[in-house]
């Protein structure tokens, strides 16, 4: 006799760390991350007569689980424009800052790039899988890989060029005013 949860628990207990680390690539919080998992998997339960025949339920997981990310990124902007953000202290150790450039070079992405570069480099999905999962042509996929990439490099090389602080502090010197007479405007008579 079958019980509605058959294979629910083995597919929770086999996939549910690999989507956390797979979310929290893409959020940076792993808190938020293990929350919006857990959120992905009570949407599974509450579907899964029907997620069990699929060919793939995993996918269909992740995918719920990245577009819950989506939308809580999308509502923590729009709190974060109208708050004050509190001061980050100045004791983070070099990893920590590593980790919070390649953040930030990260949520320079469109989310599409953002999601590709994780399911290929992370997952390990095939760029074909990538483009079954995202619902797009695999030339897509491709482009977006190539552009993710790129502007990660780019974005990557521009912060380990920039000390901190060095676009605020500019250490030029006014320029002298030479010694001697003023010079007055050359008064043009009307022709």
């Amino acid at each position: 006799m079958k019980t509605a949860s058959e294979g629910f628990d083995d597919l929770y207990v086999s996939c549910r760390d690999r989507l956390i680390r797979q979310i929290y690539v893409f959020t940076g919080d792993e808190n938020e991350a293990r929350d919006l998992v857990q959120q992905a998997f009570e949407k599974a339960w509450m579907r899964w007569r029907r997620l069990r025949t699929l060919q793939d339920p995993e996918a269909w997981v992740r995918l719920v689980a990245f577009n819950l990310a989506k939308n809580h990124r999308r509502h923590a902007r729009q709190l974060v424009s109208s708050a004050e953000v509190p001061e980050r202290s100045t004791d983070t150790i070099e990893d920590e800052q590593s980790m919070m450039d390649f953040r930030q070079a990260l949520d320079q992405l469109t989310p599409d790039q953002r999601r590709a570069l994780i399911l290929y480099h992370l997952v390990g999905l095939t760029v074909s899988e990538v483009a079954d999962e995202m619902s797009v042509p695999a030339g897509t996929v491709t482009s977006w890989l190539h552009r993710g990439r790129t502007q990660l490099a780019s974005e990557l090389d521009r912060m380990n060029d920039t000390l901190p602080g060095e676009s605020e502090v500019r250490n030029e010197q006014p320029a002298e005013r030479p010694v001697g007479r003023r010079r007055r405007p050359v008064r043009r008579e009307p022709a």
